[in-house]
């Protein structure tokens, strides 16, 4: 693993140590390595969960919702939060103007599942033939 560098050669055979002051110091070798690195993600909040990863495979495993930053994290859990309550303010506004049965039925479907926002899907219903009407002769 590349370091900070703390000793150069002086040209003779020899090595000059170097300290924090000496601007060669900080100069290298370094090579940038993607890997071992944190990642983050908030699961609720003030609450900010925290992993290394080693590899790219390891990276990938993870799956969506890890970040690079505890801000980014954060803000795509507020993302993620805002999103979810523009749904259910949408399927609340949705909801009264269902008839009293739908309404019912859509309770139901709530408390049958852990979900959020469960998927109502379309709900049946009933087709409508329109017949012509013939008209009536009148004498």
């Amino acid at each position: 693993m590349a370091g900070i560098q703390t000793r150069v050669s002086d040209g003779r055979g020899g090595y000059d140590e170097l300290t924090h002051h000496d601007a060669r110091y900080w100069e290298g070798p370094y090579a940038h390595q993607d890997y071992p690195k944190a990642l983050y993600r908030q699961v609720e909040p003030g609450r900010t969960d925290a992993t290394e990863v080693k590899t790219a495979e390891a990276h990938a495993q993870l799956g969506p919702g890890w970040y690079e930053s505890p801000v980014d994290a954060e803000a795509a859990f507020e993302r993620r939060e805002a999103e979810e309550a523009r749904v259910a303010a949408a399927r609340l506004y949705a909801d009264q103007r269902l008839s009293v049965r739908a309404q019912e039925e859509a309770l139901a479907r709530d408390r049958a599942t852990d979900l959020v926002l469960p998927d109502l899907g379309a709900a049946p219903t009933k087709k409508r033939s329109h017949q012509k009407q013939t008209p009536v002769e009148r004498p």
